[in-house]
């Protein structure tokens, strides 16, 4: 398991972690060492490392902070009871408050692994909803979940990098809309029938070949 650096909340640790934001927003880890942070902070390099055992260190305490990770948590504990509105509220608002450290992240995201940890982080959350209006297969609601992850990511990258005037709720809106809005129509009407006391019907992939012939008689390759 992956050690995180225990955040200590006091006035020097404080002030690295600020340094370390400015001067990685500049140039990535480039040039990033004890060293300079220490010059920046006006502590000694010996305070550093009562703190922390590298820069990366403080690398991993932004990455963390930059991923939801208490709001896919909720997501994935309460997946049979959550609508779109909390869903969508749990994503925007978290990237909303987080929005400058993303971007950073995103346009260093090289030399760091926030990427990664995005993606071990909200796929649960849409593993748990397919998993909550559809009957299929572990590996078929994995394949699932992995194409929404994917997806949000790709979304995210766009989002952090353009120079589009587009907010992250306006291109989430576009891609809900146009490309995912049968899978989140279907999770609304679970929490709808959630709330009203009733069971949902799951529906098995067999109805999309029904209705989708184009589907069923897609060849398949070995």
């Amino acid at each position: 398991m992956e050690k995180i650096p225990r955040v200590i909340a006091d006035e020097a640790h404080r002030r690295f972690l600020v340094a370390f934001k400015e001067l990685y927003a500049v140039n990535g880890m480039k040039g990033l060492s004890a060293a300079a942070l220490s010059a920046k902070t006006g502590y000694s390099r010996s305070t550093f490392y009562r703190y922390f055992e590298s820069v990366y260190d403080l690398l991993v305490l932004v990455e963390v902070e930059a991923t939801p990770y208490e709001n896919m948590a909720y997501l994935v504990r309460h997946a049979n009871e959550v609508d779109m509105t909390d869903i969508t509220h749990a994503f925007l608002t978290f990237f909303e408050e987080k929005e400058q450290l993303i971007r950073v992240l995103m346009r260093h995201r090289d030399d760091n692994r926030y990427c990664e940890r995005m993606h071990e982080c909200i796929k649960p959350a849409f593993q748990a909803q397919a998993e909550r209006v559809y009957i299929m297969e572990p590996a078929e609601y994995e394949v699932m979940a992995e194409y929404l992850t994917e997806a949000k990511l790709s979304l995210l990258k766009a989002w952090a990098l353009s120079d589009i005037d587009m907010n992250l709720g306006h291109m989430t809106k576009v891609t809900d809309s146009v490309l995912e809005g049968g899978f989140w129509d279907r999770v609304q009407a679970a929490a709808d029938a959630h709330r009203a006391g009733e069971e949902y019907q799951r529906i098995p992939l067999s109805y999309f070949e029904s209705i989708h012939p184009w589907i069923a008689d897609r060849p398949l390759l070995d």
